[in-house]
């Protein structure tokens, strides 16, 4: 009998495929489920909206009104299971998910227990969101134990996945051969984040620096790459050092580029975690966030951050924060660190 899954998702895209891990192992152990999302922000959907295993795609804005019509629009079906996916902040996720139709309703908590919900999972903070949002759904379907998985990735497909078509492909060819990128080198630079994580970013002078140590000591080609909430700083590193720049609106083709890269550097943004997606070894920049929960879910990714008594402190950033934990974070110090990373790969 087929079973359709509501997840709720009101995080990016980072998080998003740092869930598709999960979906994956399910694809493999339980054909028969298929799972719907009402997504926040639309470009979350990207990494699920070809998916087999996809039944449905709703989207909802923050604001009372949209989510009430989205609340009264997914109350005409009755799931198999509903859930917000892991981080929420459980009084938020318990109001909502009441309000739904499901059999079996799952609520990550912290400490206080809530009525009416069936499945109550305990947030653990030294988990990866990967982890987090698998311990939800193994409470409602039979999985194998996370140590398993952990066994056996390749086997349960416990990866991250961003699908590619062909057309995908054929643009990333055309691009870096344009671009003379290809057969050589290529270390791609993701230097910032989304407008409103912009305390999450490496100084673009600290950018320029490490750029010129890589160029000048390793002799790779370096592609920037960006999105429009980071244009500016992007088009700063590549007038300093004359580099290529790759703005491009559809992020399957940014995929496609990042899929052909030898490394990946960047700091702590959705564009890590598509390139996770790849095998890419790769190197992300920590600085306010816990890159515990949502560092990429990768054996080629590595982090580097510096180590301060107030990091991360996403969940209690103290006021007035100068952030030190990146601004101290030397372009020697991630350089030290990137070859390390060459050396392994």
């Amino acid at each position: 009998m087929a079973r359709e899954i509501l997840i709720i998702h009101t995080w990016g895209l980072g998080d998003m495929i740092l869930l598709t891990p999960v979906l994956n192992v399910i694809a493999q152990t339980h054909p028969d489920v298929s799972f719907s999302y009402l997504i926040f922000p639309k470009i979350a959907a990207e990494p699920v909206i070809k998916r087999k295993d996809t039944a449905h795609l709703w989207y909802a804005q923050r604001g009372i009104f949209s989510l009430l019509k989205a609340i009264v629009f997914l109350r005409r079906t009755k799931f198999y299971s509903t859930m917000l996916s892991s981080g929420v902040k459980p009084w938020k996720a318990w109001l909502f998910t009441c309000l739904l139709r499901a059999e079996r309703k799952i609520l990550e908590i912290r400490s206080l227990r809530y009525l009416g919900i069936e499945q109550q999972i305990v947030f653990d903070a030294s988990l990866s969101r990967t982890h987090s949002n698998y311990l939800m759904l193994k409470s409602v379907l039979e999985l194998p134990d996370w140590t398993i998985l952990i066994a056996d990735q390749r086997y349960y497909g416990l990866a991250p996945s961003f699908p590619l078509a062909e057309d995908n492909h054929r643009f990333a060819a055309d691009f870096l051969s344009r671009n003379q990128l290809k057969h050589v080198t290529l270390t791609i630079i993701h230097p910032g984040c989304m407008a409103q994580n912009k305390y999450r970013r490496w100084k673009k002078e600290y950018f320029a620096q490490l750029i010129e140590l890589i160029i000048a000591r390793l002799g790779h080609k370096i592609l920037i790459v960006s999105g429009p909430d980071e244009l500016d700083v992007a088009e700063y590193l590549c007038k300093q050092s004359m580099l290529p720049l790759l703005y491009e609106k559809s992020l399957a083709n940014v995929a496609a580029i990042l899929s052909q890269a030898n490394f990946f550097i960047n700091t702590d943004s959705g564009i890590g975690h598509l390139a996770s997606c790849f095998d890419i070894p790769m190197l992300t920049i920590f600085g306010p966030g816990d890159e515990r929960q949502t560092a990429p879910f990768s054996s080629q990714s590595k982090i580097i951050r510096k180590s301060i008594a107030c990091a991360p402190c996403v969940a209690k950033k103290r006021e007035p924060c100068l952030v030190e934990c990146l601004h101290k974070l030397t372009p020697e110090e991630v350089f030290s660190r990137f070859c390390e990373l060459v050396n392994q790969a």
